[in-house]
């Protein structure tokens, strides 16, 4: 009963731990497909503008991420340009703002992470300063909160300031798939545009979802069986020492009239005896057992007595015995 509320749970626990991966990754993957150069920080401007200039596609979105020193560690600074305050607007690309704004992004402005904002003391009106991990000493004033306070430490501006402050960013274009169209289809898209730039790599979300829950799975997988394996141990264990019940009490009601139960002192684990420890009596006889029969100990003649009865031997000075041999 115990190991089928276990795998219940563990089951449950699965499911729960699986849809909550799939949230995770439409969250921080709130597009269909990422465009992004395999082998360097820039995507060509002429890849986005082909992008935007295709019916079958809604969201195409350019955004460039630093990680710079910002407030005593490091920051993801992320710049975007218009098509992704674009698609804030519309609703396309969600973010979970707090206070303000992501519309109001300007040259100038800025909108932080809560978690910034409360490690910070930052509301919105104050300043920010980036100097310390770009290239310009001017604040940036806080148009905007977003997140919640265990997300990590980010920032978003428009991507020209970001450019104007970071000098190295890694470039990657969102899109999304307009409406009524299959992923396929947008997918096709996105690499009908991209053809003439072999560095370009296409990640899909559904791609990502899919391996990362085929991970998720194997490892649930392998924590279940290792589970499984444990409650059929324990099952074997139980059964065995219930075995060993069962043959304890035929052993002792076989007794008509007289009933003696024996153990050694000692349990000697080689045969010449240079390694022993105390035994003990056996498990199944309990103190509510021991309390109803009569205990007898052995004396050096190996006449039976009972415990209360054995000789004791008197008790020896060693101090005594010390300075009889060696004086003192």
């Amino acid at each position: 009963m115990i190991g089928v509320t276990l795998l219940s749970a563990f089951a449950t626990g699965a499911a729960s731990l699986k849809a909550s991966v799939t949230a995770a990754i439409a969250q921080q993957f709130p597009v269909e497909f990422a465009l992004t150069n395999s082998f360097g920080e820039t995507v060509p401007r002429a890849v986005v503008e082909r992008l935007r200039e295709r019916g079958d596609l809604d969201v195409v979105a350019l955004q460039r991420t630093a990680t710079p020193e910002i407030g005593g560690g490091r920051t993801t600074a992320i710049g975007v340009d218009g098509g992704y305050l674009d698609a804030v607007r519309g609703g396309a690309l969600p973010q979970p703002v707090t206070a303000g704004s992501l519309g109001d992004l300007r040259d100038g402005t800025v909108a932080v992470s809560a978690r910034l904002a409360a490690g910070d003391g930052l509301t919105l009106g104050d300043t920010l300063d980036t100097a310390a991990g770009g290239r310009r000493a001017e604040p940036l004033r806080v148009v905007a909160i977003y997140g919640s306070a265990d997300a990590p430490s980010s920032i978003h501006l428009t991507l020209d300031e970001h450019r104007r402050r970071f000098e190295r960013g890694f470039e990657t274009v969102l899109v999304s798939a307009a409406p009524g169209v299959s992923a396929a289809a947008a997918r096709g898209a996105v690499l009908d545009a991209a053809s003439a730039y072999p560095d370009l790599d296409v990640g899909d979300q559904a791609t990502y979802v899919e391996r990362l829950t085929s991970a998720v799975n194997g490892l649930l997988a392998l924590v279940g069986g290792l589970l499984a394996l444990a409650i059929a141990i324990a099952l074997l264990g139980i059964t065995a020492l219930t075995r060993k019940r069962r043959l304890m009490y035929v052993a002792l009601t076989r007794a008509r009239n007289h009933l003696s139960v024996t153990y050694p002192l000692n349990a000697y684990s080689t045969r010449r005896g240079a390694n022993y420890t105390l035994d003990q009596l056996c498990r199944f006889i309990d103190r509510g057992v021991r309390d109803n029969m009569q205990r007898i100990a052995l004396s050096p003649d190996n006449a039976p007595k009972l415990a209360g009865e054995v000789k004791r031997e008197p008790l020896i000075d060693l101090r005594a015995l010390l300075r009889s041999r060696f004086g003192g």
